[in-house]
Parts: structure tokens; sequence; C-alpha cells
């Protein structure tokens, strides 16, 4: 059998497209190798699924251990009502992503796919799958099939990225520091899109959504003290983070949303092994969308697989209020014209069967991801 990488598309949890071509070069790279290529499909937050006879998707729980069921009293996902954002209704992608699972597991022979020798590979909004289907569905299913890597570009470490919770801030004030401004790492013009919700504003993010994904009580509160110019100059990323709280009391969702969002403290409950993480962020400017994909998150990608224990590689570019502390063991120069900070646990380009890598950049992706499944 086959080892196999599994790919999750990225577009913001509202669009993107698996790779449908056998004549992809990602696909032509993997299947030159001896690798099997799976590209998946799932649903987006914002468009409204029915099933069989129009039947709408049902609404799908989340518990405080991370497990997902469907709702077997006839609710729908129109009648969940939006805490903070978006990214709450991001338990549609996880689900789908198990059943993939349980399809590939049950059909592993079938396909000549080796179920033991998976590479997980995304971008941006794949990360939130296929870190579910590592830190979090595998723990129930060791044995059943194992997670060899997992490479990972446009990162986002901790959920919401946008319209960011407390969690995702600690992330910056643990760097950064709590005192530096918050004008320091993003531009006002993007104030609606990471302080805010994105949706309750329009636009490309969830424009035509079919549902309700804005709580706009939440939204004016947020965008009045943060977004306004004199909050904005003066707000501290510490005053920011104690302020934009999930309701981790809520009883539906306060304690099983943060286990969907959350991989820096999923992976050090669980990780399957032996694990090669590899990530690489290039954005670093104050724009929303750099924000959105900061090197930060990189950095502390590095950060927390270190105190899990996992293998990891990570490249990223200098961010805004970066410290001393967090230059890379190298730096260099790349083909794209960036200068990257490379941290390692492991001198993984001395193992054998890899070959060398062209100088980094965000097209060594598919590389990664090939070279993942060798070591493995």
């Amino acid at each position: 059998p086959l080892p196999v990488i599994v790919h999750f598309h990225g577009g913001g949890f509202t669009e993107g497209t698996p790779q449908t071509s056998s004549a992809d070069a990602d696909v032509k790279e993997a299947t030159r190798n001896g690798i099997a290529y799976i590209s998946v499909g799932y649903r987006l937050v914002a468009a409204k699924y029915h099933f069989g006879n129009d039947t709408p998707e049902e609404l799908i729980h989340v518990d405080s251990e991370g497990r997902l069921s469907l709702d077997a009293a006839g609710k729908t996902m129109e009648d969940y009502r939006i805490r903070r954002g978006r990214q709450e209704y991001n338990t549609k992608c996880s689900y789908d992503a198990v059943q993939m699972m349980e399809h590939l597991i049950a059909h592993a022979d079938a396909f000549g796919i080796d179920i033991h020798r998976i590479s997980f590979c995304g971008d941006s909004a794949g990360g939130g799958e296929i870190q579910y289907l590592t830190w979090v569905y595998h723990q129930w299913n060791v044995g059943r099939y194992t997670p060899a890597g997992m490479v990972y570009v446009m990162a986002q470490l901790d959920y919401p990225v946008q319209n960011m919770m407390d969690r995702t801030w600690k992330l910056w004030t643990d760097d950064v520091g709590e005192h530096t401004k918050l004008s320091a790492i993003l531009a006002q013009k993007d104030c609606g899109m990471i302080i805010g919700n994105p949706c309750c504003l329009g636009g490309e993010y969830c424009g035509e959504s079919d549902y309700n994904l804005c709580n706009m009580t939440w939204q004016n509160q947020s965008m009045a003290r943060f977004c306004a110019p004199s909050g904005f100059a003066s707000a501290t990323l510490g005053q920011v983070r104690d302020a934009q709280l999930w309701p981790a009391e809520d009883p539906e969702v306060g304690q099983g949303m943060p286990v969907l969002w959350y991989a820096s403290l999923n992976m050090q409950r669980h990780q399957p092994k032996p694990f090669y993480l590899y990530v690489a962020n290039p954005w670093n400017s104050t724009e929303g969308l750099s924000v959105v994909h900061s090197a930060l998150y990189a950095r502390n990608f590095a950060k927390y697989a270190e105190m899990a224990g996992i293998n990891f590689t990570v490249y990223y570019t200098d961010y805004k209020a970066m410290v001393a502390a967090d230059v890379g063991d190298q730096r260099f120069a790349a083909d794209d014209g960036l200068v990257w900070n490379y941290r390692s646990s492991h001198d993984w380009v001395q193992q054998p069967g890899l070959k060398e890598l062209p100088r980094v950049s965000s097209l060594v992706h598919q590389e990664l991801c090939s070279q993942t499944i060798k070591t493995g």
C-alpha cells in the first residue's frame, strides 16, 4: 500500500475547493514519488447545505472533550446563535473531516493506501481540519490511523484569527508583550477584520451568507472600544486580550468550541509519535490578512511543539514587534526576496532518503509534504 498525502484547502472557511485534476502539480509530484494524493472538500460556514429531499443540515454539537455529534432532536445549523463570529460554524468543517477519515479507514485496502503513513497538508483555514484530525480525533483512534506528519503554510495556530478572542491574543502578548500597542501590529483600516467580525461588515468574507454569522451587540461593543480612532491609538495588546473574551461559561459551546480552536493546547494533550511538523509563514505586515496569517504564528508553532516534544521545523519572517529572543537559530535570504528565520528540533535534512530542497520559499510546500511521508 502507498503512503498518502491528505490535503485540505484554505479559504477562510467561506470559500475554496479541493484539487480535482490529476494534472495538478502537487498531485503529479506526489504520484511521481509513489505517494497517493487525496484533496478534501468540506462544507463552508456561510453556505446552507441540504441532504436528500431538501433536509437542512443538522446542528452539530461539540462537547467539552471536542467530540462532534449531530443533533437528534431536529435542530439545524440555522438554530445556532453566534456568540462571537463565523468560526463557531467550524463544527461543520471538522465534522466533515472526520467523515473523510472514517471513509478512508473503511476503504484503505480498496484504495491501496497505508492508513498508518499519512501526511496532512494544508494552508490557512485547512489547518482547522488537519489539526483536529491530528491532535484531537486521533487520540480516540490510535491504531486505526496514524499521522506521520503535517505540512502547514500560512499557518494559524489558535482560532479565531478574525474577531480574535483572548487565547489568540495571548499568543501575541506572551510573545511581543502585553504593553505593545495594538497599532504596532495592526493597521487601523483593518481593525474591523481582526477586532471586529467581518461577517457583520459584509464584503468578501461572508457577503451573501445563508446564515446570520454576526452578533451585532458584541460587534458594536468591540468596534466602539478598540476600532474608533482614540481607542485604537491608545489600546495595548494586553487590554485587547483581557476584553475580547470567549464565553467559557456558555453551557452549550463554552468548553467544547475551544477544543476545536486551540491547537497550542491540544498538542500538549496528545500527539502521534513519531511525528514531524513543518510550518512556513511569510507574511509580516500590519495589513489585516497578514495578521490573520502572521509569521508570529509559525514562531509559536515551534514554541508549543517543543513543549509537547514534537519534531518540528519552522520558517518565519521578522514580524511586527518581534523581540530578539524570537530570532531564528539561522537566518537566510530566499529566492522570493524574503529573509527567513529557521528553527528546528532535529537535523531533518541529513536523514537518509531526503534530497536537497531549493532555497526555502512558499513554493516548497509540496516537497515538504512528500518528504514528510518518506521520513515517516
